[in-house]
């Protein structure tokens, strides 16, 4: 791995997890420092980052983290409904044993830890299980818009998740969009993924909308 895609890796982890909260300030000096890396790699990497949405560059100005927007709930699940759907119909298809027995193994390992199980835990799984599907699907031209697209996903999980019932949907869900795949039963995987991807947009639409009328 390069040191831009590792400095990329770094920030964006920080900015979906809302450590880096929206509308803060990224300094490219404190990286140096902090980071112990000269300010290419920083910059490539917030580049990238730009080109995901997660950061706006403004000449003089500075770097912004962007904010999240109950107004870019349509673009983000829309977009997400449509081209996941398609993925895990291709995912049913062309997917081996070993990836869904991997993915096997994410959902008993998170599932395991019940109630010990920590919030960065569950969104990694979560995260995890969908990057399987889509590399199973075997759409490079699609898979960097679907992760870009997960990524905005992400920061809900983390602004929204602790107020809604949303992890435990998901794990249902996933045991079911599993078996699915499986059982190459493409029409059921994408339908699945469908209703999956719905639910959590109504939850989080439902938390933000009590948040904004509070």
């Amino acid at each position: 791995m390069t040191l831009t895609a590792e400095t990329y890796n770094f920030l964006k982890h920080k900015i979906v997890s809302l450590e880096y909260p929206p509308n803060s300030v990224i300094n490219e000096a404190s990286l140096v420092s902090e980071l112990k890396i000269g300010r290419t790699p920083i910059r490539e990497a917030l580049q990238r980052l730009e080109r995901d949405n997660l950061v706006v560059i403004m000449p003089r100005r500075g770097t912004f983290v962007t904010e999240i927007s109950i107004g870019d709930l349509p673009q983000i699940f829309d977009n997400r409904i449509l081209l996941e759907s398609y993925i895990a119909k291709l995912a049913a298809q062309k997917g081996t044993p070993e990836q869904w027995d991997q993915m096997e193994a994410i959902i008993d390992g998170i599932m395991a830890k019940g109630d010990r199980a920590t919030l960065e835990q569950l969104v990694e799984a979560d995260r995890e299980c969908h990057e399987i599907m889509f590399a199973a699907a075997n759409q490079k031209y699609l898979q960097d818009t679907l992760i870009m697209l997960y990524a905005q996903t992400n920061r809900l999980w983390y602004a929204y998740t602790p107020k809604t019932s949303l992890m435990q949907l998901a794990l249902d869900d996933h045991q079911a969009i599993l078996a699915a795949l499986r059982s190459k039963d493409s029409d059921l995987a994408g339908e699945l993924i469908h209703d999956h991807i719905q639910k959590i947009r109504h939850e989080v639409q439902a938390v933000m909308l009590a948040e904004l009328t509070s």
